[in-house]
């Protein structure tokens, strides 16, 4: 990559809580696992569906909160109220994307 951006594998990965992203995504990791468990079992349509959308929604919490640290951080590396106001207004776009699925 050139230019005087730094590439994402430099960069230290965000803390987002301790250990909170990695709990959230065991515990999706789980439900995606009965998820599996209730297909194979031949349980009814609607509840698997239930089911994949709680999935769907434990992992869009989990990308959140790392956008929200990967943003803080950017914002905080910003150099002038414009950039700034960028950064906010992207994290908005995407969570309202994010909550219109």
């Amino acid at each position: 990559m050139s230019g005087t951006g730094t590439r994402h594998e430099d960069r230290q990965r965000p803390t987002v809580g301790e250990g909170l992203v990695s709990n959230r995504l065991r515990r999706a990791a789980g439900q995606l696992g009965g998820v599996l468990a209730m297909y194979e079992a031949g349980r009814h349509p609607a509840e698997i569906l239930d089911q994949i959308a709680a999935v769907r929604g434990a992992l869009d919490a989990v990308a959140l909160a790392i956008l929200d640290e990967h943003a803080a951080t950017c914002d905080r590396q910003a150099l002038d109220e414009e950039s700034r106001r960028a950064v906010t207004d992207l994290t908005t776009t995407v969570r309202r994307y994010v909550h219109a699925r």
